[in-house]
């Protein structure tokens, strides 16, 4: 995966005034370019459950995001709670799939939770997706010039580390020294 969608690399761009806001955006922005259909609406709050919405396609998407964007860190239950808004708006917004779009990988026992309210509510995973980090990252690879301004990646390598690229690209031994960890530059 080369994309890292966590609040460590994603900057709060306005109108959108949190790090969820801002993981909706770049959903919307990526499911766009990836379509190329101007069929994609993005509902305002309250959303009942449904953040983006595909007319022609039948398709609902939820964006669950986790600021630390790690494996297990999307909380289930507020994925239950939306796909149970959700159905209950299903006269209204009439989808036939439920997308879920996280930024993060969700774990067996989340996954679990999911197929257990499922099937109460006789959904079959057919019906449900789960769009995880890898599948945005794949398409942030492809549309990366609609996204790039949500994103602030930085490079963190050692002293040793710079030296080394400095030396293997066969330039002289640097006469600054740089600490990266306090950003103190010494001669």
């Amino acid at each position: 995966m080369r994309y890292n969608f966590s609040a460590d690399f994603v900057k709060v761009i306005a109108p959108d005034t949190s790090f969820a806001d801002a993981w909706e955006t770049i959903c919307y922005t990526l499911l766009l370019n990836e379509s190329g259909e101007k069929d994609i609406i993005k509902l305002k709050a309250p959303e009942k459950g449904i953040d983006i919405w595909r007319s022609v396609t039948k398709a609902a998407y939820q964006c669950k995001s986790s600021e630390h964007g790690h494996k297990g860190s999307i909380d289930m239950l507020k994925i239950i709670q939306s796909l149970t808004s959700a159905l209950a708006v299903k006269d209204t917004y009439e989808w036939h799939k439920y997308i879920i779009c996280v930024n993060a990988s969700i774990t067996g026992t989340g996954y679990e939770k999911l197929l257990e309210f499922m099937k109460s509510k006789n959904l079959t995973e057919s019906d449900i997706k789960i769009l995880q980090a890898d599948a945005w990252s794949e398409m942030a690879e492809k549309h990366i010039d609609s996204i790039k301004q949500y994103l602030d990646y930085r490079l963190l390598v050692t002293e040793d580390e710079l030296k080394h690229a400095f030396e293997k690209a066969r330039y002289k031994k640097p006469d600054i020294m740089i600490n990266t960890f306090d950003n103190t530059y010494l001669r």
